[in-house]
C-alpha cells in the first residue's frame, strides 16, 4: 500500500473507534470504563493491560431507570481476566463496562487502555 493511501485510510479506519486510558486502584473499582450508553448497536470491547496487575474482573453493566427516574447499573455479565485470559467483551446498546480489582498479594493498580469499536 502506498504512503498516501496508508496517510488517508488509516484516520478513516480509526474514526469509528474510540480509545481510553484507565487506572483501576489495588482492590478498587473503576466504574464506566468504557460505555456504550447512547449507541443503537452493539460494540467490541478490547483491553491492553499495561501495569502489574492483570488480575480483575471486567462488569458488563446495563443502565436501569426504575419508576421515580432513580438510575442504577445492573451486572448482565462479569468476566475473569488473567494475564492470559484477556478476550474481546461485547457490549450491547445501554451498557457500560466496569472493572473490580480483586483483593490480592499485589499492591498494584490494574493500567491500561480500553478500545471500542
Amino acid at each position: 500500500m502506498s504512503n498516501l493511501l496508508k496517510n488517508v485510510l488509516t484516520p478513516a479506519l480509526l474514526a469509528g473507534s474510540v480509545v481510553a486510558q484507565f487506572s483501576c486502584p489495588d482492590d478498587g473499582y473503576l466504574a464506566g470504563i468504557a460505555s456504550n450508553v447512547s449507541g443503537t448497536t452493539d460494540k467490541v470491547l478490547t483491553l491492553n493491560i499495561t501495569g502489574a496487575d492483570k488480575v480483575f474482573t471486567l462488569n458488563v453493566q446495563r443502565r436501569v431507570v426504575d419508576g421515580d427516574g432513580t438510575v442504577w447499573w445492573e451486572t448482565i455479565e462479569s468476566i475473569a481476566f488473567t494475564a492470559s485470559n484477556c478476550p474481546p467483551v461485547t457490549l450491547p446498546p445501554g451498557c457500560r463496562a466496569s472493572i473490580g480489582d480483586e483483593p490480592d498479594s499485589n499492591s498494584d493498580s490494574v493500567d491500561g487502555t480500553a478500545t471500542l469499536k
